[in-house]
């Protein structure tokens, strides 16, 4: 299973909140959270269509949402669009990591790139500081 598609549970509780609550757009804004770096990766284009669908605070565009969810999980990501997904999860480190962590971080970036190591062995170390740093925010995040 893709991690953009783990959160089935979350998107029934948010497509079924009750009518006319403020909460639905909140909900959806959380969920927004939790799918941003998944769907940056796979999609920067459909990631700026999200993020301009959800400027509209008086709407519920739950439907639509997902729709562009599915739409960009169906996106065959390429390495550039994973590696700008991986320095935004990296500008979470950006200023608190170590020098060493840094220097990990740009030889893990330069050896994917590079093709000498996986996205996996990239975002095992963007987890591993995850972790480390205690980044609620990304610890919820369906990129991982």
């Amino acid at each position: 299973m893709n991690a953009i598609s783990d959160g089935a549970a979350r998107r029934q509780e948010t497509l079924s909140s009750p009518s006319g609550d403020f909460r639905r757009i909140v909900l959806l804004e959380r969920e927004w959270s939790r799918y941003k770096y998944a769907v940056l990766e796979h999609s920067p284009k459909i990631y700026l269509s999200i993020r301009a669908l959800l400027r509209d605070k008086d709407g519920f565009p739950a439907v639509e949402f997902y729709r562009l969810v599915d739409l960009a999980e169906a996106t065959p990501p390429s390495a550039q669009m994973r590696s700008n997904a991986a320095a935004h999860v990296w500008g979470y480190f950006r200023k608190c990591a170590s020098e060493a962590e840094k220097t990990e971080y740009r030889n893990l970036m330069s050896a994917y790139l590079d093709g000498e190591a996986s996205i996996a062995a990239l975002k095992a170390f963007l987890w591993r500081m995850t972790i480390a740093y205690d980044v609620a925010y990304l610890k919820e995040s369906y990129y991982f």
